[in-house]
């Protein structure tokens, strides 16, 4: 996981190291734009929904739905991993949780307040969310003027959770839960919620008996540090993240009520590692992409207005929508199957709906007939029909009851996980990726292209599974892997791989017989043999190391070439290719030979 104990940054970068310097390093994005669909164009949909008769429900309503694309400085983010460890790999940062909310900018009196109720967002696993949101009519109309307007006053935020292992200070603190939560509630609000700001302020300006006590040497501890460090533990051991309240941005954190926790004395340790979240904050223009769409395809091209049919009296459209990733691998089918229990004596018979979620949509309704002035009450029972290399199996999720005629579903409503799996662009243009995922003594295989640069893989719940992958050069002459590993959302760049990039050599030599200088020529693998490619190193008795970086372009030709450097009178051959993860060492008295044989020296 990545470590909170000594981020990394430069000017707009920000990387975490691995924890204990086992892994790749975790770079957190720098901004938020809306995803682009495989044409090009912005995910950016606007639903419109009236009754044929304006009398009759359903009430008219809009739907709001877009895909978030974070943004990640990837070069940057490389440059600055590998100038602290020669060969390191970088990944994406993974969103466990989130908010979005939008803003009014400037005088918008007239903005109806539901469009601008923080509204919770799922990442899934990588660094593509969908979002979407109920409107009233008059949002969504407002909505549909700004995509025509030149200027759209409204901003958006996005605050995201990112999960890591808290700093370690050299102390340890006594608390008694109760009474523990009962002083953190006292600088919170009514409801028990309060910014991260401000619990850490509450252990900075503690009173003089606070309810904790502390065993250790505070001398040698910033106060800050250990008020950041004790909010981090109340997040992995009590709080949870909580939206804002109506008209405010600040994410806040739910604490538990202290009547749910027994008194007695706990210790935390806080030089052990400990899970928590930190939250990420980011602004966008919501409508931008959007707009854009318009002014090249027209209206249509994002607004959609639909119109329901008059209903028969007691029949009931139940409108099903799901919030999961596409591109799902490997399932054939998932939907949901809706159960009306008898109501007598009107209706003596169950009422069974099966309704299919296709994608890209992801989203359907059925009709359902009941008795006259009822009101629709059901169990729904979500299922999944999965293959791999085992055949193919049908999945059911728990039978759980729901009221009313919107059903919106999530993830964790269905009896599967899914691996989100994504490549950059670059990576497919540089390669062929291909996968393996494997659970339960079976596998499933997979590829991504540049037309398909992601994938969800399904695997059935608490199975362990692991994921590999394979990275063919377009000439098939060179291959890489990666894994096993456990399997987990899963961001392929350049950067995954410790080939490309920026390199780092140590050269040292051992000087004998009185040689008063070695000097060599190094060449990058790949690139053309010509004075300007050429480096010249040179090494004395006392300065017999040296340090040579270069920049690999392709992970496919990492390597290097060096010889002995000659006057123009002539030059010696080069040596074979070799790895820039060892040292080149050298001898003053039988480089000149080994070189020749095409080896070290």
């Amino acid at each position: 996981m990545p470590d909170y104990q000594a981020p990394v940054r430069e000017k707009d970068v920000t990387v975490l190291a691995p924890f204990q310097g086992q892994g790749a390093y975790t770079l957190l994005p720098n901004a938020l734009d809306i995803a682009k669909r495989p044409d090009g164009s912005g995910d950016f949909h606007l639903g419109i929904v009236r009754p044929e008769n304006p009398l009759l429900p359903p009430k008219p309503h809009g739907m709001m739905d877009f895909r978030l694309q974070a943004v990640f400085p990837m070069e940057a983010g490389l440059a600055l991993v590998r100038a602290r460890q020669a060969g390191a790999v970088l990944e994406q940062a993974v969103f466990r949780g989130g908010f979005v909310q939008l803003f009014p900018i400037g005088e918008f009196k007239d903005a109806p307040l539901p469009l601008f109720a923080p509204m919770p967002i799922n990442f899934q696993g990588l660094g593509v969310a969908r979002f979407f949101c109920d409107l009233d009519i008059d949002s969504a109309l407002m909505v549909k003027g700004m995509l025509t307007a030149n200027t759209a006053p409204l901003r958006a935020e996005a605050h995201l959770e990112v999960w890591g292992v808290a700093p370690r200070l050299p102390l340890q603190v006594n608390i008694d839960p109760p009474a523990f939560l009962q002083y953190l509630r006292s600088k919170a609000g009514p409801d028990g919620r309060i910014s991260r700001a401000a619990l850490a302020a509450a252990f900075t300006n503690a009173p003089s008996e606070a309810p904790w006590t502390i065993q250790g040497n505070m001398d040698q501890v910033d106060h800050a540090e250990f008020a950041e460090c004790m909010a981090d533990h109340v997040r992995s051991r009590f709080a949870s993240l909580a939206l804002p309240v109506q008209g405010e941005s600040s994410p806040l954190l739910a604490l538990p009520d202290p009547d749910q926790f027994g008194a007695g004395t706990f210790l935390w340790d806080l030089n052990q590692p400990a899970t928590t979240a930190r939250i990420v904050s980011l602004g966008f223009d919501p409508l931008a992409a959007a707009r854009e769409l318009v002014a090249s395809h027209g209206i249509d091209a994002v607004v959609s207005m639909d119109t329901v049919r008059k209903l028969q009296t007691g029949m009931v459209s139940l409108a099903v929508t799901a919030n999961l990733p596409g591109l799902r691998q490997g399932v054939l089918s998932l939907g949901v199957t809706a159960k009306v229990s008898p109501k007598m004596p009107f209706r003596p018979q169950q009422i069974n709906r099966t309704l299919e979620l296709p994608e890209p949509g992801d989203s359907g309704s059925v009709q359902v007939q009941l008795s006259p002035r009822e009101q629709l009450a059901f169990t729904y029972q979500t299922f999944v029909i999965l293959q791999d290399s085992g055949g193919i199996h049908r999945l059911q999720g728990d039978d759980t009851p729901h009221e009313g005629e919107k059903l919106d579903l999530n993830i964790d409503d269905f009896p599967i996980s899914f691996v989100p799996v994504e490549a950059a662009d670059r990576l497919l243009a540089a390669g062929a990726v291909s996968g393996t995922l494997r659970y339960n003594n079976v596998h499933s295989t997979f590829s991504l292209t540049a037309s398909q640069p992601r994938v969800a893989l399904g695997v059935p719940k608490d199975a362990s599974a692991t994921l590999e992958f394979e990275f063919r050069s377009t000439d098939k002459a060179h291959v890489l892997h990666l894994g096993p590993s456990p399997a987990g959302a899963t961001h392929l760049d350049l950067s995954s791989f410790r080939e490309y990039g920026p390199q780092t050599l140590e050269i040292r030599c051992t000087f004998v017989d009185g040689a008063p200088l070695l000097a060599i020529d190094l060449l990058p693998e790949g690139v053309a043999e010509a004075p300007n490619n050429i480096t010249v190193m040179a090494m004395t008795p006392k300065s017999p190391q040296k340090q040579w970086t270069w920049f690999a372009s392709s992970p496919f030709t990492p390597g290097y070439r060096y010889r002995i450097h000659r006057d123009e009178s002539g030059a010696n051959p080069w040596s074979d290719v070799l790895s820039p993860f060892e040292p080149l060492l050298l001898n003053s008295a039988t480089a000149t030979e080994a070189v020749s044989a095409g080896g070290k020296a």
